[in-house]
């Protein structure tokens, strides 16, 4: 299978960008980092249509521990998944899949009353940029692209993806190659080296030039 490639910045604390050749890839990767994810922390997923988001998702649910499918949860807004009591976490926090794609503003997102139950679940917000910063001051942000390639050839895809709704993005070909950018915001400094060690240690990933 082919494994993510990451390009290396400057320290062990600078955001790392990774190259994703398929959506096994990129499922990989999310799981790894969703090992490290604890109750209480909030991921917000940014990219255009069909960039992987929903892809990310299923293998940070993999590292959680929560072995029920993930699909987009762009008609009901959230979704809440509970760890497999016989997987590798029983005891480990919910996770809570929310996409805003549709959300008209913050104010909506406060009604989804999130932060109830933040303490014990871990918050993904698909399309969150710009309203999920709200939930924690302290954050992933996660950005996933497509390679210029990859999104010239479906382009046309996307437009139709559009007028569907985020949904679509499930539809889009998986196996094109992405980029997935990690970036710790307002976690303390200890936490944040361990979270770009485990990106960083993806088996196979290897040192690349910037995409």
């Amino acid at each position: 299978m082919p494994e993510p490639t990451v390009t290396m910045a400057g320290s062990p604390t600078d955001p790392p960008t990774v190259r994703c050749a398929t959506a096994d890839a990129t499922r990989a990767l999310a799981r790894a980092l969703g090992a490290e994810l604890v109750g209480g922390d909030v991921v917000v997923l940014t990219g255009p249509l069909g960039a992987g988001k929903t892809t990310f998702v299923q293998g940070l649910a993999l590292g959680l521990g929560v072995t029920a499918p993930v699909t987009s949860p762009t008609f009901v807004l959230a979704r809440h998944q509970r760890p497999d009591a016989a997987g590798p976490r029983p005891d480990g926090p919910n996770l809570v899949h929310v996409d805003a794609y549709r959300l008209a503003g913050a104010l909506e997102l406060d009604d989804l009353d999130l932060d109830s139950d933040l303490d014990r679940s871990v918050v993904v917000v698909e399309w969150g940029e710009g309203l999920a910063e709200r939930l924690s001051p302290a954050r992933l942000q996660v950005h996933l692209d497509r390679e210029p390639a990859a999104a010239g050839g479906t382009a046309a895809a996307g437009g139709a993806a559009a007028l569907a709704g985020a949904d679509a993005e499930e539809a889009s070909p998986g196996d094109e190659p992405r980029t997935v950018r990690v970036e710790p915001v307002g976690l303390e400094a200890a936490r944040t080296a361990r979270v770009l060690a485990a990106v960083r240690g993806v088996p196979g990933v290897r040192e690349a030039q910037a995409c």
